[in-house]
């Protein structure tokens, strides 16, 4: 009986000692349709293109229909994800500051270190683009945490800062609300909704990622055969 008891605390030791056990702190947001007009507004709208042959469903669609606020690729950290039904999208928080940068445009490039390590990314000048700032503040008046969401100017060297969340959409179907917004008291960074407008082209946006996806690769152990035995490394 001693035995398993001694057994038993050194099983719950070590369990308690592993860190790995810690959940990991995330970065979320959510993407949500952008409100529909009024049928009264959206009919005027829609008036004037239905002269417009081939032109009626798809301007309809624009119009009436709900955006689609999945299958959006996003980038941050050396992650690519995209947006799930729910229109969420998640990355590992990599920085301890409560300040995000918000980049939506439609293509970057990549500039490469070695082999396929990135060292920064870079906006494309013909590519319009738009960047965002969220700063999360602490209320001394009302013991409350909120996000402060400004626009910021573009880099002028055109390089991407590292704490940056990148979107890929054409930036006038996101709509990023501005100003102040009530934060959760939680330790992930959990930033206020972003707004998808119905006109993405979301095929366009996929078919430009593929040709990034090798660039998102797991890290990958080799071995290397040292007198008495063998040194790892990490390639990407």
């Amino acid at each position: 009986m001693k035995n398993v008891i001694v057994n038993v605390l050194f099983i719950l030791t070590l369990f308690f000692n592993n860190h790995r056990l810690f959940a990991e702190q995330l970065i979320s947001l959510f993407l949500k349709p952008y409100p529909v007009v009024s049928a009264k507004n959206a009919s005027e709208k829609l008036a004037p293109k239905l002269n417009k042959l081939g032109k009626m469903a798809t301007n309809r669609s624009k119009y009436i229909m709900p955006a689609s606020t999945s299958g959006i690729f996003a980038t941050y950290g050396g992650f690519l994800t995209v947006s799930d039904l729910n229109g969420e999208i998640s990355f590992p928080r990599k920085t301890g500051k409560p300040i995000i940068y918000l980049l939506v445009t439609e293509q970057l490039t990549p500039i490469i270190m070695s082999a396929n390590t990135i060292h920064h990314w870079e906006l494309q000048e013909e590519e319009s683009s738009k960047m965002y700032k969220f700063e999360k503040k602490w209320d001394d008046e009302f013991k409350v945490w909120y996000w402060d969401a400004t626009q910021e100017p573009l880099p002028e060297n055109n390089v991407i800062p590292l704490e940056s969340i990148t979107i890929f959409a054409n930036p006038k179907f996101v709509y990023v609300p501005l100003g102040i917004t009530m934060a959760k008291e939680t330790p992930h960074l959990i930033l206020p909704d972003i707004y998808i407008k119905n006109g993405l082209n979301l095929t366009q946006n996929a078919l430009f990622i593929l040709n990034l996806t090798h660039y998102f690769g797991s890290i990958l152990p080799m071995y290397k055969k040292q007198p008495q035995s063998y040194s790892r490394h990490l390639t990407y």
